[in-house]
């Protein structure tokens, strides 16, 4: 029961993602970087995120609990963008950053152990941080 309900939790806190991104960055086109836990939906996870990315940049979330590659790759076969499986968070942000433009937003997101890893990093090399 407890598995249901954190899995509701998680694909409603999704939509919002979705919801205040389409809020805040209407124009913007979204390349997301997303790590996550074992034990979370990732199916539930994606579905609000793969009609509007443009790409989606599956990282290691750096703990041993985290989701494999192999268990997220056939969610993401109907996904219409590019899908790319790197499992080092900065290479990942290189990746998008150095093939992106003004009208691109780099989104991490997924678990807190890689957005925590992503926050120390970019405010240590300087990158410009935006929490909507």
């Amino acid at each position: 029961h407890r598995l249901i309900r954190r899995q509701r939790q998680m694909c409603i806190r999704d939509r919002s993602l979705v919801e205040t991104l389409g809020l805040v960055y209407p124009e913007k086109k979204w390349h997301f970087i997303v790590g996550l836990s074992q034990d979370k939906d990732p199916e539930g996870f994606f579905a609000p995120l793969k009609p509007r990315a443009q790409r989606i940049v599956v990282c290691n979330t750096g703990i041993s609990r985290s989701a494999r590659f192999e268990k997220i790759a056939p969610l993401l076969e109907d996904f219409s963008g590019e899908v790319i499986f790197e499992p080092r968070l900065k290479k990942a942000f290189r990746i998008l950053s150095r093939s992106g433009s003004d009208d691109d937003i780099i989104i991490i997101t997924g678990s807190f152990y890689l957005v925590g890893e992503a926050l120390k990093w970019l405010k240590e090399s300087g990158i410009k941080i935006q929490i909507p």
